[in-house]
């Protein structure tokens, strides 16, 4: 009897932990308990997703949230407003999934009528976003986004669709997500001519890293009633920048190869480190860095030749160095000497 008693113990204690530990959905009510983190911006019929490391929330109603300069982004019913890690307890505030639909170069205005969480197989968690196009000229439609949540990646996949359910062909047909961080910090490679398959861009924050890839965006084109237009993207934090462009280049299916920086220097304040193509000019890492926690980055670079511009503050130092494709030479930056002058008037 004591053993089976013993037996029952320990399984209600493996239960209630595996629980604590699973991933949750949570449909925010006024009674609801949020992170302290989120407590500002979640609100009543916001959708939370929490992972083993990472969390995201969904605005369940409209809002305009506020951007770096102070003006409204559009409305965010049915986008995500919050991503980041739970270890920071910070709330990761963006504006990212609102449907863009341009008809011969004009904006159609669109906006989530509908949000909710779908079930699928774990290690995902998945919301689904619906919008009706309804605009002069007889034009209808409808739009179904998809954000699927990663848990083992801290990553969402986003799959979005726009359909003509009308009786009439749409013009000159343009259809992307809308993506705003909310910042103005960030750097990205991609150039049409140069790095057209590097379409991504990295938004440096505070002890993190988010990542917007866009993985397939067709060129405009019309559109016949019952036919549909599809985008992908992929959203991605990250705390380790090298860890980060690793997933990025690989969801890209481009090569690249590990390239060690070292910071050689005794200075306790931030340095900013840019890497620059040095052919193109656009833009491969760009973030500051305290060198106190950070000495040694073994970031990944395709294969190229790069300028790493290093701002001390004061001073800035440039270095030339070249990336291989199997292998490649690690760098040593140091800061210029700092001297005295004394002038006699």
């Amino acid at each position: 009897m004591r053993w089976l008693k013993y037996s029952l113990f320990l399984f209600v204690v493996f239960f209630l932990v595996n629980l604590s530990l699973f991933p949750q959905i949570k449909i925010i009510t006024p009674s609801s308990s949020v992170p302290d983190y989120l407590q500002s911006l979640a609100q009543p019929g916001d959708i939370l997703l929490l992972g083993k490391e990472s969390f995201v929330l969904f605005a369940g109603t409209s809002r305009f949230p506020l951007s770096y300069t102070n003006y409204p982004t559009l409305n965010a019913q049915g986008s995500i407003i919050g991503f980041g890690l739970l270890s920071l307890s910070q709330p990761g505030r963006v504006n990212i999934g609102a449907p863009l639909l341009r008809l011969n170069n004009k904006p159609v205005w669109l906006t989530y009528q509908s949000i909710k969480p779908v079930s699928t197989p774990s290690p995902f968690l998945q919301v689904t976003a619906m919008a009706q196009v309804q605009y002069k000229s007889g034009v209808k439609g409808k739009v179904e986004t998809s954000y699927k949540f990663s848990l083992e990646d801290n990553r969402i996949d986003i799959i979005s669709t726009v359909t003509n359910t009308g009786h009439t062909s749409w013009p000159q047909t343009s259809y992307a997500l809308y993506c705003h961080p909310l910042t103005s910090y960030r750097f990205s490679p991609y150039s049409p001519e140069e790095h057209p398959k590097l379409n991504f861009i990295v938004f440096p924050r505070n002890n993190y890293y988010l990542a917007w890839v866009t993985k397939s965006s067709p060129q405009p084109q019309t559109l016949a009633p019952g036919a549909s237009q599809t985008v992908t993207y992929s959203l991605i934090v990250a705390a380790d920048p090298a860890s980060l462009l690793q997933e990025i280049y690989q969801l890209l299916g481009q090569k690249f190869t590990p390239f060690s920086i070292q910071l050689a220097t005794n200075q306790t304040h931030p340095l900013e480190l840019i890497i620059r193509h040095a052919l193109s000019g656009q833009t491969f890492f760009r973030s500051f860095i305290e060198p106190t926690q950070i000495q040694d980055l073994n970031l990944p670079l395709p294969p190229g030749s790069y300028l790493a511009e290093i701002n001390w503050f004061p001073a800035t130092t440039k270095h030339y160095f070249r990336v291989n494709d199997t292998s490649s030479e690690s760098l040593e930056c140091r800061p210029p000497r700092l001297g005295q002058v004394t002038v006699f008037l």
